[in-house]
């Protein structure tokens, strides 16, 4: 399962072949459509509020922060 909060990519990775408007695609992305036309992995969409991964790469307000963690599970409770 790979997550992803880009719905274009999502759509690409299923069909390649579709008319999106892309950039340059590197040739070492195209092993993610590979894998997920071999059923090995699936992309999910994921809304932008709740990407975990926003954290490691953005820079977050506090309350951004704090939703963050909890998406890690690193809140006290």
């Amino acid at each position: 399962m790979i997550l992803t909060d880009s719905e274009n990519a999502r759509i690409y990775v299923f069909n390649p072949y579709k008319a999106v408007r892309t950039r340059c695609i590197d040739i070492r992305y195209k092993w993610i459509i590979e894998q997920a036309r071999l059923n090995r992995v699936r992309p999910i969409y994921v809304s932008g509020d709740l990407m975990a991964a926003d954290g490691l790469t953005k820079p977050l307000l506090r309350e951004k922060h704090q939703i963050f963690i909890k998406l890690l599970g690193m809140a006290l409770k």
